[in-house]
């Protein structure tokens, strides 16, 4: 190879590192610009759901207060122009006050199972059939700069 195609060589190989280095560059840009995102979408809804359960919470308290009213004052129903109140009782339901001060005879144990994949791996790769279990495999594209 003569002097000038080294040279030549030499200015396509840091053409090309630049190239990489760009390519990596945007990516990362990209990458960041997503996670930015994501990152503000997530928060614009924790923001939205914290104003609905501030507006859901008063909203319930109103509620309370006219049932509370009403009881009060002895009312049944309530009619407006557009609108009608009416109290109905509803089915009763339990409200715990405090967990351990109830008899261990209302008390159940609750039991989880869980399979050991890696445990079902290693014997079907050393030649065991498993039940309702095989290996599969599939492909995922790597992308690599040049």
């Amino acid at each position: 190879m003569d002097e000038k195609q080294t040279e030549l060589q030499a200015v396509w190989n840091s053409i090309r590192d630049l190239q990489q280095k760009i390519w990596s560059l945007k990516l990362d840009i990209a990458n960041l610009e997503r996670e930015l995102y994501a990152t503000e979408f997530r928060k614009s809804i924790q923001e939205k759901k914290q104003e609905l359960q501030v507006l859901e919470n008063i909203e319930n308290e109103k509620k309370t207060n006219i049932v509370n009213s009403m009881l009060q004052i002895g009312l049944k129903s309530v009619e407006f122009v557009n609108q009608k109140f009416t109290l109905k009782k509803s089915p009763w339901s339990l409200k715990i006050n405090d967990e351990e001060l109830i008899p261990q005879e209302f008390k159940k144990e609750k039991v989880e199972i869980i399979i050991d994949k890696k445990a079902i791996k290693e014997k079907i790769s050393n030649g065991e059939d498993i039940a309702g279990c095989e290996i599969v495999y599939s492909h995922n594209l790597v992308i690599t700069p040049k």
